[in-house]
C-alpha cells in the first residue's frame, strides 16, 4: 500500500466519522424538535380552552350588561315622562289667572309630590350602577 493511499483511506475515515456524528447530531435536533412540538401543541389546547372560556365570560357578561342597560333604558324612558308631566303641571299652575285658588293649592302639593317622586326615582336609577372606582 502506498502511502497516498493510506492517507486518502485516513481521510475517508475521518470524513465518515465526521458525518456519522453530524447525522447523530442532526437526529438530536430532530428528536428535541418533536419534543417542542409536542409541547407547543399541548399548549395550543390549553390556550383553546383558554379563549373559549374568556369567550363565554365575555358573552355572559354582554348578557348581563343587556339586562342592567335595558332597566336602566327603562327608569330613564319612565323620568322622562314623568318630567314632562311635572312640566305640564308647572305650565297649568301658570296659566291659571288671578290668586292662589284651593285648586291650585292642590296643584302646587301635587307638583311638590311628583317632583320628591322623581328625585327618589334618580336616587334608585343612581343606585343601580356601580360607584365610580377611584383614579389609579
Amino acid at each position: 500500500m502506498s502511502r497516498e493511499y493510506q492517507a486518502l483511506r485516513g481521510l475517508l475515515n475521518q470524513m465518515q466519522e465526521a458525518s456519522a456524528a453530524s447525522a447523530q447530531h442532526m437526529h438530536n435536533h430532530v428528536l428535541e424538535l418533536k419534543a417542542l412540538l409536542g409541547e407547543v401543541r399541548s399548549n395550543q389546547g390549553q390556550i383553546l380552552h383558554r379563549l373559549e372560556n374568556i369567550m363565554s365570560a365575555v358573552s355572559d357578561f354582554a348578557a348581563k350588561m343587556k339586562v342592567f342597560t335595558d332597566r336602566q333604558g327603562a327608569a330613564v324612558d319612565g323620568l322622562v315622562a314623568d318630567i314632562k308631566t311635572l312640566n305640564d303641571k308647572i305650565t297649568e299652575l301658570q296659566n291659571s289667572p288671578g290668586t292662589i285658588t284651593p285648586e291650585d293649592q292642590a296643584l302646587l302639593n301635587e307638583i311638590e309630590t311628583h317632583a320628591g317622586a322623581i328625585a327618589d326615582k334618580l336616587d334608585a336609577l343612581d343606585a343601580q350602577t356601580p360607584p365610580t372606582p377611584p383614579p389609579a
